[in-house]
């Protein structure tokens, strides 16, 4: 199945969007023309009956009747026509300045010749036929009534404020004149050129319109068509301020997070790398020294091989704490827990094998938070081998444990040496180490801060570190109150 590209998708919509409001245009227009037309027409001839609704009132006046004018059909249509010519030529014929001199006569016994007038003078389309006279009470006096639902328009004829009777001019509900019927269809010619004209002018606009919006779009195709080859170096142009410009910005961000992110990775498997090095590296050595003859195998060569690998066993599980806290496979058993007793219980257990001294202070006896006491315990055993690792003999470790507005919080404050101002958002980085105080002998493998901002996170809490008062490392842990 062939398929059809974004830029012909684009130009048709334009097209047949741009088509179909000009068809409706032509639809309105031809209703609208027709209709409007047949309302000019109907009132146009409502306009030539004022001088028969003159006539037929001076006839009153003069008769006291109109029996003699429907007497026939013939007489009451010579009596039209008479009256519609008669002001047709006042109008056209005498000066500005001279009025109708005495009353209008006409000859009802003799047919009405239109062609004796002036050609400019015809009598307009014969009304008598589409006439209605009646009695001031609306009783019929000539003329039928339609039967087909036509409109009728009743013109009062008036002497003074007394009604003499009413007439009644059947309206139009088609258009019948071959000439307005001509008029009719130029106009709905002239529209379907209109039409043609408008799907050509929007022939001609919506190809560059079409080529100009995809522009951006291509150009974000090939960068991701870039992106996905690995180069991550590459950037679009975010000039414009519309949805196409911030999608370049987005572009571009992403670009910067995975070109961030690959160097990141790139430098994670160099520093495991590095780190499994070393101890593998001690173990290999010490082993070939002994084959070799030259170290015996004795106790105290037993005990450094076993220590290596015991720090080797410790980077292990560090990292596969580390990748399952990353993953979301690290179980937590969330309950109500009291922090204070975690803390209490953790720090006791340490105190005689490490060398800072410990101060626990705590407002209160009790603060419940929502969290997993095995997770907790141990977070505060990274935070505990922390301190002891990367703390000058003699240190001192200070664990404030407090509430503000249903937020408990800790805070961990060791003292020296202290962490440079620039390290301190990095130290939660994995493998990250600040040189002058933390490096490989210590027995760190720098993944421990990072475990526990992962377990803060899982307990949706907020650890962040800067300088401690006691010139150490001052790290501080919030925890939402249980309930919340």
């Amino acid at each position: 199945m062939m398929s059809v590209g974004i830029r012909k998708k684009v130009f048709l919509t334009i097209l047949a969007a741009n088509l179909v409001l000009a068809g409706a245009f032509l639809l309105a227009n031809w209703w609208s023309l027709n209709h409007s037309f047949l309302s000019y027409l109907n009132r146009i001839e409502n306009r030539h009956l004022a001088p028969v609704i003159t006539n037929l009132r001076e006839h009153f006046l003069r008769d006291g009747d109109w029996h003699e004018l429907i007497a026939s059909d013939e007489a009451w249509k010579n009596f039209v026509r008479s009256a519609l010519v008669f002001d047709n030529y006042e109008r056209n014929v005498l000066p500005g300045n001279e009025t109708p001199r005495g009353p209008r006569h006409w000859d009802i016994e003799r047919p009405f010749n239109p062609g004796s007038m002036p050609g400019n003078l015809k009598p307009p389309q014969d009304l008598s036929r589409r006439l209605i006279l009646t009695d001031s009470d609306k009783h019929t006096l000539h003329g039928l009534q339609p039967n087909d639902g036509s409109k009728i328009v009743w013109l009062p004829i008036r002497n003074d404020d007394k009604v003499l009777g009413y007439l009644g001019a059947i309206q139009h509900n088609a258009i019948s004149d071959d000439l307005d019927l001509l008029f009719i269809k130029q106009r709905n010619a002239q529209t379907l050129w209109i039409l043609l004209a408008a799907g050509l002018v929007s022939l001609l606009f919506a190809v560059p319109f079409a080529n100009r919006l995809l522009k951006p779009i291509e150009d974000v195709q090939k960068a991701i068509r870039t992106l996905a080859d690995g180069h991550f170096d590459i950037s679009l142009n975010t000039n414009r301020s519309d949805e196409l410009g911030q999608l370049a910005r987005d572009f571009n961000r992403l670009a910067k997070t995975l070109s961030q992110n690959l160097s990141a990775r790139q430098k994670w498997v160099a520093d495991i790398s590095h780190e499994l090095r070393t101890p593998v590296a001690l173990l290999q050595a010490e082993l070939e020294a002994m084959m070799d003859g030259v170290r015996d195998v004795d106790e105290a060569s037993l005990v450094s091989l076993r220590e290596e690998v015991i720090r080797l066993s410790f980077l292990i599980n560090d990292l596969h704490e580390l990748s399952m806290s990353d993953a979301g496979a690290l179980a937590y058993n969330m309950q109500r827990c009291n922090i204070v007793e975690v803390l209490e219980e953790n720090l006791e257990a340490v105190a005689e094998d490490i060398s800072v001294s410990l101060e626990l202070q705590a407002q209160a006896d009790q603060y419940e938070i929502n969290g997993d006491e095995r997770r907790l315990s141990q977070l505060v055993r990274n935070l505990i081998s922390n301190t002891n690792k990367y703390t000058d003999y003699p240190g001192t470790l200070l664990v404030r444990i407090s509430k503000l507005n249903h937020i408990v919080v800790i805070d961990w404050m060791d003292s020296k040496p202290g962490v440079p101002e620039a390290a301190l958002q990095h130290i939660f980085d994995r493998l990250y180490r600040v040189d002058s105080s933390r490096n490989r002998a210590t027995g760190g493998s720098g993944l421990g801060l990072s475990l526990v901002k992962n377990i803060v996170a899982a307990h949706n809490g907020i650890i962040t570190a800067r300088r401690s008062e006691y010139g150490g490392l001052w790290v501080q842990i919030q925890f939402p109150e249980y309930g919340l």
